[in-house]
C-alpha cells in the first residue's frame, strides 16, 4: 500500500486519468482481499467516478462489479446485485467474459446467502456455462467448485460429486505448465552433469597418454623395470576401461528414461501450443482492424503497435513449437456432455468475421436451432475453429464457404464446403496424418505446420465421431463431421 499510495499521489499530479483510476482500483483490490471492506469501498467508488468522466467503459465495469463483492461481503445483498448487473452487462457487450464469469459466482453466493438455491444455482451454472464457451479453464475449475458446493448443499451428492470432478480436471489443466517446465529444467541439470563427466573423462585420458609418452623415452634405459611397469598398467587399464564400460551403459538407460521424459514433454508443449494459435491469430486480426478502422492518438498507435509486435512473436514462437514434436497423446481427457452444434458453429463463424472481410470471402449458413450432440465442447470448438480457418485459408478472394448442419435420426452432421483449388486422389492419402503438408498452397500466405487435421482427427474420434473429406481437384472441398446426438437412441 505505500507504493500504491506513491503512484496514486504522482499521477494526481498528471493528467492521465485512466492510469491514475486503474491505480486506485488497484489498491482498492488489495483492501478486498485482507478484507479491510470500507475502505475498498471508498477507492472503488473514486476509481468508479474517474473511468465515467473519462468514459473508460471496461474501467467503469471492473470498478462497479468490485464495489458489487465489496457490498455482498458487507451484507448489503441488493446494493451488491444492482452494481454486479451494471458491471456484466457492460462486460458483455465488450466481449471481457472472464470478470463476468467471476462476478456471476459472487451473485450466486448472494443468492445463496439469502436462500434462494435455484437462482444460485442459476448464476453459477450461467459462470460455467461462459467460461466453457470461451475456453476460461481456471474459471471453468472456479465454477464447477462453486456448483459442488450448492448441490452439495441442496442434498445432491451425484450432481455434486460430478462437478467436484470437473473442478479437478481443470485445476490440474492450469497447473500442467507448472509441471512442463520443471521437466525441462530437470533436462538441462542432467545435460550439464553429463558435459561434467564428458570433460572429466577427456581430462583423465589426456593425463594417461602424458603419462604414458613420458614412460616411453625412459624405457631405454629401464627396459625391465618398464616391461613389469607396462603389465601391471595394462591391467589397470582393463578395470578402467571396465568401469568405463559399466558407466557408459549406466548413462546411456538413462538418456533413454531422459528421451522419454522429454517426449512427453513434447506432447504437452505442441498440445497447449496449438490450442493458443487460433486466439493469437484472432488477437492479431482484431489488432490490425482497430488500427485500420479506428482513429487513435500517437501514443496509442504505439502500444497498438506493439501488442501487434508481440502478438507476431509469440504466433512464431507457437509455430517453432509446433515444428518441434507431432503431438502423441496416449489418452484424451474427453468430457462428454449435451452440447449445442448449433451455437459451437455460430460462435466460430462469428469469431472469423475479421479474417473472411480481409479476404472479401462470403461465409453462407444453413444451421437449425439447437442441434444438441453428446460431445466435449472445448474439442467440438476447436474441431470447427480449425476445418473453418482451413477453408478461409484455401479459398481465394471473393469467393464463398457454405456450412450446414443436418440432423439425422441419431446423428448430426456437419458439412464446411470451400471453392478452393480442391484435393487431389494423392493428398487425400495424406489427410489426418502428422505433418503432412498438402500441395495447395494458402493463398494470403498463411502458415501451415501439417498437424491441424491430425489433432482434429484425434479429437473426432475420442468423442465416438467421424470426419472425412469429399473433394475433386479445382473444384473446392468438403469437410464432414459427424457427431451422435444427445441423448443417445
Amino acid at each position: 500500500m505505500i507504493y500504491f499510495n506513491k503512484a496514486i499521489s504522482i499521477l494526481r499530479q498528471s493528467d492521465d486519468s485512466v492510469s491514475l483510476a486503474s491505480a486506485i482500483l488497484n489498491a482498492g483490490d488489495e483492501f478486498l482481499t485482507i478484507k479491510i471492506y470500507d475502505s475498498a469501498l471508498l477507492y472503488f467508488r473514486e476509481a468508479e467516478i474517474i473511468f465515467q468522466k473519462t468514459d473508460y467503459l471496461i474501467g467503469k465495469a471492473y470498478s462497479s462489479g468490485n464495489i458489487g463483492m465489496v457490498l455482498a461481503s458487507m451484507g448489503e445483498d441488493n446494493l451488491a446485485e444492482q452494481k454486479i448487473k451494471e458491471a456484466t452487462h457492460i462486460l458483455e457487450e465488450l466481449g471481457d467474459y472472464y470478470p463476468v464469469c467471476v462476478y456471476l459466482l459472487s451473485m450466486s453466493d448472494i443468492h445463496h446467502q439469502k436462500g434462494d438455491q435455484p437462482a444460485a444455482l442459476h448464476y453459477a451454472t450461467r459462470s460455467l456455462l461462459l467460461a466453457k464457451q470461451y475456453g476460461l479453464k481456471e474459471q471453468i475449475s472456479e465454477s464447477s467448485l462453486k456448483l459442488s458446493e450448492l448441490y452439495m448443499h441442496a442434498g445432491n451428492a451425484d450432481e455434486s460429486f460430478r462437478h467436484y470432478k470437473n473442478h479437478i480436471v481443470y485445476r490440474d489443466s492450469v497447473n500442467n505448465l507448472e509441471a512442463v517446465q520443471n521437466m525441462a529444467d530437470l533436462r538441462t541439470e542432467y545435460e550439464i552433469s553429463q558435459k561434467q563427466l564428458e570433460l572429466f573423462e577427456k581430462e583423465e585420458m589426456l593425463a594417461r597418454e602424458k603419462w604414458i609418452r613420458n614412460a616411453l623415452i625412459a624405457a631405454f634405459f629401464v627396459m625391465i623395470f618398464l616391461a613389469a611397469l607396462t603389465y601391471r598398467n595394462f591391467k589397470n587399464q582393463q578395470r578402467t576401461n571396465q568401469k568405463v564400460t559399466e558407466q557408459k551403459e549406466e548413462i546411456e538407460r538413462k538418456n533413454k528414461d531422459l528421451i522419454s521424459l522429454n517426449e512427453e514433454k513434447n506432447n504437452l508443449i505442441s498440445i497447449v501450443a496449438h490450442d493458443l494459435k487460433s486466439p493469437v491469430n484472432q488477437i492479431k486480426g482484431m489488432i490490425s482492424l482497430v488500427k485500420m478502422t479506428c482513429k487513435v492518438d500517437e501514443e496509442s498507435a504505439t502500444y497498438f503497435d506493439m501488442m501487434e509486435q508481440s502478438s507476431v512473436r509469440l504466433s512464431d514462437m507457437i509455430n517453432k513449437i509446433l515444428n518441434v514434436e507431432a503431438i502423441e497423446a496416449t489418452q484424451l481427457n474427453v468430457i462428454l456432455e449435451p452440447v449445442n452444434f448449433s451455437d459451437v458453429v455460430r460462435a466460430n463463424v462469428n469469431r472469423s468475421i475479421v479474417e473472411v472481410s480481409r479476404k472479401q470471402i462470403q461465409i453462407q449458413t444453413s444451421l437449425p436451432e439447437n442441434i444438441i450432440v453428446n460431445s466435449d465442447l472445448r474439442y467440438t470448438d476447436q474441431v470447427i475453429d480449425n476445418l473453418l480457418s482451413n477453408a478461409i485459408k484455401f479459398s481465394p478472394p471473393g469467393k464463398n464457404i457454405y456450412i450446414t448442419i443436418t440432423h439425422h435420426d441419431t446423428t448430426a452432421l456437419c458439412e464446411i464446403r470451400d471453392e478452393g483449388p480442391g484435393i487431389s486422389e494423392s493428398d487425400k492419402k495424406k489427410l489426418f496424418k502428422k505433418y503432412q503438408k498438402l500441395s495447395a498452397t494458402p493463398t494470403s500466405n498463411e502458415s501451415s505446420t501439417g498437424l491441424g487435421l491430425s489433432i482434429v482427427k484425434k479429437f473426432v474420434d475420442a468423442m465416438g465421431g467421424e470426419i472425412w473429406c469429399e473433394s475433386e481437384p479445382g473444384d473446392g472441398a468438403s469437410f464432414f463431421v459427424r457427431l451422435l446426438t444427445y441423448p443417445r437412441q
